[in-house]
């Protein structure tokens, strides 16, 4: 019998746990990876202080694996 490869396994992807952190505190994240499409996803909208923020990814996960590849700031649009 031939397994799946990892990225195509229902099990493989769950929910992780994921934080913005910065100046004004730490802000959880709900990602579940299980539901992300291939590409870019969103983490969503914050109000973030200027200074240092760092987006943080622990191995901790509902799934089998955690992968994360980049983080890509946009300023809102709009206000």
């Amino acid at each position: 019998m031939r397994s799946r490869p990892w990225w195509n396994r229902a099990d493989a992807f769950g929910e992780m746990d994921i934080k913005i952190v910065s100046t004004d505190g730490e802000s959880p994240v709900a990602f579940d990876a299980a539901l992300a499409t291939p590409g870019w996803n969103s983490l969503g909208t914050y109000d973030l202080p200027a200074g240092r923020v760092q987006v943080v990814v622990s191995d901790a996960t509902t799934g089998d694996i955690v992968v994360a590849d980049a983080v890509r700031w946009e300023r809102a649009r709009g206000g």
